[in-house]
């Protein structure tokens, strides 16, 4: 079953029914929103409470949902406006997290590359590391990251292309 069956049963006035629908759409698009977010804001547990949130701003909300973008890219949208509102939260980058988002263990050398990319990912302006984040973190098209971002297609590739670029040279820096 497709996102807009999923989305138009979920929109539908029967709760089972709705409730049902929107859990197969939380299924579906959980695992790339919360790698996202921990990317996004550097943190696990601010990734992990944005998800929350824009899953259930997303529940409260489906009625908006036109069908103009992707249901992913809607979503995408209200997680990086809820990221937008705790900016102010400490930033803190963890070892741990990093280890965590890739699931797995790495030599000490591994794990220094991850965190020097992280940082770099860090000091990079918002738009550049989202952008980047959607188009080559979570394979979205140029176009799905305009619709999620709010941002004209042209200046996404602008944006994507300015932060390969500076990602790019400050890992030459860093070897």
């Amino acid at each position: 079953m497709d996102d807009t069956h999923l989305v138009l049963l979920a929109q539908a006035s029967d709760g089972a029914k709705a409730k049902k629908a929107f859990g197969q759409l939380v299924t579906r698009h959980q695992a790339p929103l919360r790698v996202f977010l921990r990317r996004y804001t550097g943190t696990h547990q601010d990734a992990e409470d944005i998800a929350q949130e824009t899953f259930l701003l997303a529940w409260r909300h489906i009625n908006q949902y036109r069908g103009d973008s992707l249901f992913r890219s809607w979503l995408f949208k209200i997680s990086i406006r809820e990221a937008g509102r705790k900016a102010g939260r400490d930033q803190r980058q963890q070892s741990n997290d990093l280890a965590h988002d890739i699931g797995v263990e790495t030599s000490p050398t591994d794990m220094e590359k991850r965190l020097d990319l992280h940082q770099a990912l860090a000091r990079l302006p918002e738009l550049e590391r989202a952008s980047i984040l959607l188009c080559d973190g979570c394979g979205m098209s140029h176009a799905q990251a305009a619709a999620a971002l709010e941002t004209p297609l042209g200046s996404i590739k602008t944006y994507v292309a300015r932060a390969r670029n500076l990602l790019r040279t400050a890992m030459e820096r860093e070897v």
